[in-house]
């Protein structure tokens, strides 16, 4: 049953909720928490045991690995990190630590900037077994490092297995993280989409989704990789919860525009109540919270549409 639909039939109705086991482990510390903060909590507490100050965690997407969570690396170094699955394995340990260091790291010359390469010193990695895939998890050491500690990766052999029992706990979270693609306008498609609804006399439910509360200064989306990563996290949710019938649009201060096309109109509170409750889990409570969804009225037409889209209305 789609969002919508869950919103026009749902009825109220609640359930207590079971009280988390206590747990004396890295997964059982963090399990009260939403998953992006039981993912990046989890992953900090890891680089303070390892005595790293720098680190990612790398995520299988089609044939590639993308960074999805990352501590002190810059976001050039970030967004280049991108290698072939098949080639990162032939270099890495299946079971174990790999490590490399002075001319080994020259494999990694083409994934850093210029800084970072140059400040390299070692660099430890970890293979993660994420459901059927395998990720990494990478551990730097850098002379830009402020106490320029040794790696200390015994330390953390023990907390492997509960740090990837939270991982795949988090498997919705980390694939929304690993989404890079720009939001684009695609004239043709929406259009076309648009003419057929409007020929089925379906409703056009127009909504305006902004973001400004969480990026005040909307530009750090641009230069912060954490930022970057978690507006298009959030973004590939919203658009995954508003389904196939729908268009959505990012603006220049990256607000959305969206459109809902629907048999029937409904209680569009309770809709964006609905909405916002998956990605309460995902992000926090508190975070959804200053993610402004309004209801901006219907289109009777496509041309009010394309301008609702535009902005110009």
């Amino acid at each position: 049953m789609g969002l919508m639909n869950q919103a026009i039939t749902i009825q109220n109705s609640s359930k207590p909720a079971e009280e988390s086991k206590k747990k004396n482990s890295l997964l059982g510390r963090i399990a009260h928490l939403s998953s992006y903060e039981q993912v990046s909590d989890s992953f900090l507490s890891f680089l303070t045991t390892a005595c790293s100050e720098k680190g990612f965690i790398l995520f299988p997407v089609e044939d590639r690995l993308t960074v999805v969570f990352q501590h002190g690396v810059d976001m050039t170094s970030c967004v280049r990190m991108v290698p072939e699955q098949t080639s990162f394995a032939e270099i890495c340990q299946k079971n174990d630590w790999s490590f490399f260091s002075d001319s080994e790291l020259d494999v990694f010359t083409s994934y850093f900037s210029t800084r970072e390469r140059a400040s390299l010193v070692m660099i430890a990695i970890h293979p993660l077994s994420l459901e059927e895939e395998t990720g990494y998890l990478v551990l730097v050491q850098s002379r830009l490092s402020l106490e320029r500690n040794q790696i200390d990766t015994e330390s953390v052999l023990m907390l492997i297995k509960d740090f990837e029992l939270m991982l795949n706990k988090n498997i919705s979270l980390l694939s929304a993280l690993s989404v890079r693609n720009n939001l684009m306008m695609n004239s043709l498609a929406d259009k076309e989409k648009m003419y057929s609804a409007f020929e089925e006399r379906r409703s056009a439910s127009l909504f305006s989704i902004s973001f400004e509360l969480i990026f005040p200064d909307y530009e750090k989306i641009e230069t912060d990789f954490d930022s970057f990563t978690l507006y298009r996290a959030m973004v590939t949710m919203i658009i995954k919860q508003a389904g196939p019938a729908s268009i959505v649009h990012k603006k220049k201060n990256y607000s959305l525009r969206m459109i809902l096309f629907t048999a029937s109109e409904t209680d569009y509170d309770l809709y964006i109540h609905q909405m916002k409750k998956p990605l309460e889990k995902l992000f926090g409570h508190s975070r959804i919270k200053k993610v402004e969804i309004k209801y901006e009225g219907t289109a009777r037409t496509s041309d009010y549409a394309l301008d609702f889209l535009a902005g110009e209305r």
